[in-house]
């Protein structure tokens, strides 16, 4: 499996299952336990998708994985492909089969004791991104790395990109020590897709990128990671001869997993404030159950440090 989508679908995990313990006010009922599916998929890497469930109103404690579950992934017209196997944790995957861009997916998951859930999608083609310029530079007093990017966008569709950074640090020997995801980033692009998450001062864990007003052009993006932090671990006295990577990616997500995504960081960033009364609902797009069934493709450029 690619690390990359392996991270991304663990980081997706993680953040339907916080959801559920911070008790996100999704409409519907809630007087019993419901699946949970975290199924982020990508052409790039074999399917794996996580399994777990929301807690009752009469529920204390934390959501857990479900690992007895049974999940199936149908095409358009509703005929069996496969089945995943359990992993661990929650975890089920195909040691072989990999999704197809463009293919509609159906995912089915139950388990004893909850209802079957369901959700479709598909897997968006990737673009064309170019590498114009990066620089070492500062924004508002802190230390970025400025990444100048030309997308080609695709004609006649509606396109949602997705771009975030992570960082890998490593010791002198070349083993990683630290990973850091992500990277909070800036930008001032005027079509960026920002409502409820920050202005142009706020530092943002991914940019959110809609096509509407350059739709079939080849777009210039600026994105600011912020490097301050790495820059700090990598001073410490511990840290001598070490180095690091910046891997920066640019995902083209469905529609599905762009609502999921962008409305899990505006409930985080009105979560910890105590004056917004009105509740933030998280994105599902499964039937009678909770998460998120979403294809991406993706672009990773690295930056060594």
């Amino acid at each position: 499996m690619n690390r990359f989508t392996n991270i991304f679908t663990i980081l997706i995990c993680l953040l339907a299952m916080t959801a559920c313990q911070k008790e996100i006010p999704f409409t519907g009922e809630v007087a019993k336990r419901k699946l949970v599916l975290n199924g982020p998929f990508s052409p790039d890497s074999t399917w794996n998708l996580h399994l777990s469930h929301s807690l009752s109103i009469a529920d204390t404690g934390h959501p857990r994985s479900v690992t007895t579950g049974v999940l199936r992934i149908k095409d358009a017209a509703g005929q069996l492909l496969f089945t995943l196997d359990h992993d661990s944790a929650g975890f089920y995957s195909h040691a072989t089969e990999k999704p197809q861009v463009g293919k509609t997916y159906i995912v089915e998951a139950e388990a004893t004791g909850y209802e079957m859930i369901t959700g479709t999608d598909k897997a968006p083609a990737p673009i064309v991104v170019s590498l114009v310029d990066s620089m070492h530079t500062t924004f508002l007093s802190g230390k970025v790395l400025s990444i100048d990017l030309l997308l080609s966008d695709p004609a006649d569709k509606d396109n949602y990109y997705v771009l975030e950074a992570e960082a890998a640090v490593y010791d002198s020997n070349g083993v990683i020590v630290d990973f850091i995801s992500p990277l909070y980033s800036y930008s001032l692009d005027p079509n960026l897709d920002v409502e409820g998450l920050g202005d142009e001062t706020s530092s943002y864990q991914r940019i959110y990128i809609k096509d509407e007003k350059f739709q079939g052009q080849n777009y210039p993006v600026n994105v600011m990671v912020s490097v301050s932090y790495l820059e700090y671990l990598l001073s410490e006295p511990y840290s001598e001869g070490a180095s690091a990577e910046i891997f920066f990616h640019i995902r083209t997500v469905s529609k599905g997993l762009y609502q999921y995504l962008k409305s899990y960081d505006k409930y985080q960033n009105y979560s910890s404030d105590p004056t917004f009364s009105q509740p933030v609902q998280v994105y599902s797009n499964m039937k009678k159950g909770f998460g998120i069934f979403g294809g991406y493709s993706e672009s990773v450029m690295t930056f060594s440090y």
